[in-house]
């Protein structure tokens, strides 16, 4: 039987979000699934670091990432040195989850890139999958548009769940704003349904490390490429079914030792 072993990172920023609930459901999913829930990403990884080389890596990745920060989301950023204000802020965020952290946007491929080049050398074989959360939000750059546009994942051998993204992307897809008081047919920035719908988020990571593939076009399985908030609840909580017939194939496939994308 094959394995893959799914490490997810947690996100304090994110305080609604119950990871133990996420790791038993992809468990659940596939026998060859292990899970492990480790602290913060950059918590995690800078504390494998010795001292003072810790330091110096705090400081190129806070450069980075305010470099990494998008100013005009109607527009291509301009490569410009960050003010020290902003850098000193990342840096003050990468150490202490209590900052306040909501509200910027960044790069999705240099943010991906900056958090790829911490991996342990011993996990970045494809027998490992890393799924990160964060409430910060990414964003691509959509070129026929010529605009940004928030994401929800990335997906590969490292992958990246926004939760802001998984509010704000389908409410900015249907032109409306988000609202802050929890509703039937909307997510909010508290929701509490978050962790349900975050299980499928990170089934889909999962099957986008092996396949290459995230997502289904079947609306009512958990890794349908949804658009809007309707979409998002029906996959996730209200459809009768939770994974369509080919990819429930595919992972029981999978635990059996052979799959197909």
């Amino acid at each position: 039987m094959k394995h893959l072993h799914i490490i997810l990172y947690a996100d304090p920023r994110t305080p609604k979000l119950r990871l133990d609930e996420v790791a038993s459901y992809l468990e659940s999913k596939c026998l060859a699934f292990t899970t492990e829930v480790r602290e913060e990403f950059f918590q995690y990884w800078l504390g494998q670091l010795d001292s003072p080389y810790r330091d110096h890596i705090i400081d190129s990745i806070a450069h980075r990432l305010a470099r990494s920060k998008i100013r005009n989301s109607n527009g291509r950023n301009p490569i410009s040195d960050p003010l020290a204000s902003e850098v000193d802020f990342e840096r003050r965020k990468i150490s202490d989850h209590y900052v306040t952290a909501f509200g910027n946007s960044y790069d999705a491929p240099k943010f991906l890139g900056i958090c790829g080049e911490l991996l342990g050398e011993h996990e970045r074989s494809g027998a490992f999958a890393h799924i990160i959360f964060t409430n910060q939000i990414l964003s691509y750059w959509h070129a026929p548009e010529r605009e940004y546009r928030a994401c929800t994942i990335i997906s590969g051998g490292l992958s990246i769940i926004s939760t802001t993204g998984i509010v704000e992307r389908p409410t900015l897809a249907s032109n409306a704003k988000p609202v802050l008081d929890q509703n039937e047919n909307w997510l909010t920035y508290n929701d509490l349904r978050l962790t349900e719908i975050i299980k499928g988020y990170a089934l889909q990571a999962a099957v986008a490390h092996l396949t290459g593939k995230p997502f289904c076009d079947d609306p009512g399985c958990r890794l349908f490429n949804s658009k809007t908030q309707n979409e998002i609840l029906f996959s996730q909580m209200k459809s009768p079914y939770d994974l369509c017939p080919r990819h429930a194939s595919f992972l029981h496939a999978f635990q059996r030792g052979g799959a197909e994308a």
